[in-house]
């Protein structure tokens, strides 16, 4: 299991587990569009972007993994659309 920050809460989330997973796991829901769980992950719709500390930009929740200590905010400055 690999520990996280998810909007300032402690989460945990599998190996190599996609952020969108974890994410609904523990209880937040992040909204996606492209994202299939039959197809590999490629963002590109964009809907899915949270802020992840230390990133130079959004990244999209359904093609990114989680990783030991990330901190997570899904309800950042990011746009809304």
């Amino acid at each position: 299991m690999v520990e996280f920050t998810l909007d300032g809460r402690n989460a945990t989330a599998r190996d190599g587990e996609l952020l969108v997973h974890a994410a609904a796991r523990n209880g937040v829901f992040i909204p996606t569009l492209c994202h299939d769980d039959k197809l590999d992950p490629y963002g590109g719709c964009r809907i899915c972007v949270v802020g992840v500390e230390g990133a130079s930009r959004p990244l999209p929740a359904c093609a990114t993994a989680v990783r030991e200590g990330m901190a997570v905010s899904t309800n950042s400055n990011v746009p809304q659309l």
